[in-house]
């Protein structure tokens, strides 16, 4: 009996013990669990994105990440004109390029998910391929926050195009002859992947993928292009954009060459797009203009085809005016604003809480 009473003393003793420390710090441990929990869906909540990385979902030429918002209507009109200078001095008889139009391009992107947007459109074209009609799918993977837990934001396109040009008979070895009804359609998919530096600052890589179903014998279908380009504001509602692409292929494989001006090699056929503008924002509107070696508008075609140089003046003018169109219930398309019903059904809601 003793000893059945010594154990049982001792067992109290140690379970009293035990749950003395263990069962608190079992607790500060569940409770830590809980407030680290509450910290990180916290945090989700108060998430903050970079706003305006870009001004518009294009800058000059290409893409940017940014996206057309849900239920909006992003409306684009584009123009190139004719060298500002040449050899020939033929820039002083054509108004240094104004009495020409090297491209013209209409698009329409719609925003389905502040996301997701789907555009369509036609431009002119300058390349041996023109008349070229497109549709394009837009996707953000990546959305950069303030905080720069994630860093950069990244989008990715998908975009076809297709000439409705006449077929050249008489040059069946062109490639305007379109053997095939398929020869008529190129491809481009690209990836954005930008950051905005700094407030005045941003800069993205845009790797590119073209495809074209009939090329030159000189030439080859795919062809990859890296794309850089920065925005450096100047002041609220303007800023410096700049683009650059460069095809990136093996020596002689194709007609393209690199860095063929800072070589100082003249009529090389292909020079790497570089382009320079200004960009003023006022309110729906983005307006720029801009000095560029390309002629062509879309991806598909400058991207592939560029004969000009900017050592030989084989530059031009260009403007880009885009508009965009807010769509949805209760707000006006055109001020992006609500309506006055809206307005007055929240003031009237508002009044019966008080």
């Amino acid at each position: 009996m003793k000893n059945f009473y010594s154990n049982f003393t001792y067992s109290t003793l140690c379970f009293t013990l035990f749950s003395f420390f263990f069962f608190p710090f079992s607790s500060f441990v569940s409770a830590q669990d809980l407030i680290d929990e509450l910290g990180k869906e916290e945090s989700k909540k108060t998430r903050e994105y970079v706003f305006a990385t870009f001004k518009s979902t294009h800058l000059i030429h290409g893409q940017t990440i940014e996206m057309t918002k849900k239920n909006a209507l992003d409306f684009r009109i584009a123009h190139r004109f004719g060298n500002i200078a040449s050899s020939n001095n033929e820039h002083i008889h054509n108004m240094f390029g104004f009495d020409q139009a090297a491209d013209i391009l209409f698009s329409v992107d719609y925003g389905i998910l502040n996301n997701l947007s789907v555009g369509a459109g036609r431009a002119k074209g300058n390349g041996p391929v023109n008349e070229l009609w497109f549709g394009n799918v837009k996707y953000r993977v990546l959305e950069q926050t303030k905080d720069f837990k994630i860093p950069v934001s990244i989008s990715l396109l998908a975009q076809t195009s297709i000439s409705s040009k006449r077929r050249t008979l008489d040059a069946p070895e062109s490639i305007t002859s379109f053997p095939k009804w398929y020869h008529r359609f190129s491809y481009n998919v690209q990836a954005m992947i930008a950051i905005k530096a700094t407030p005045w600052l941003s800069v993205q890589l845009t790797p590119s993928f073209i495809w074209r179903n009939l090329v030159a014998e000189n030439d080859k279908n795919g062809l990859f292009v890296m794309g850089f380009s920065a925005r450096a504001k100047v002041n609220k509602r303007s800023a410096i954009v700049f683009e650059y692409f460069l095809p990136i292929t093996k020596n002689n494989a194709t007609f393209r060459q690199y860095f063929p001006m800072v070589r100082g090699i003249k009529n090389a056929g292909y020079y790497p797009p570089l382009n320079i503008g200004y960009e003023i924002e006022t309110g729906g509107h983005v307006f720029q203009i801009n000095l560029t070696n390309t002629a062509g508008l879309l991806e598909n075609d400058f991207l592939a085809y560029n004969p000009h140089n900017w050592a030989q003046g084989q530059f031009r003018l260009g403007f880009t005016i885009a508009r965009t169109f807010q769509f949805g219930k209760d707000i006006n398309p055109l001020t992006h604003r609500h309506t006055k019903k809206k307005l007055l059904r929240d003031l009237k809601a508002k009044a019966e809480k008080e």
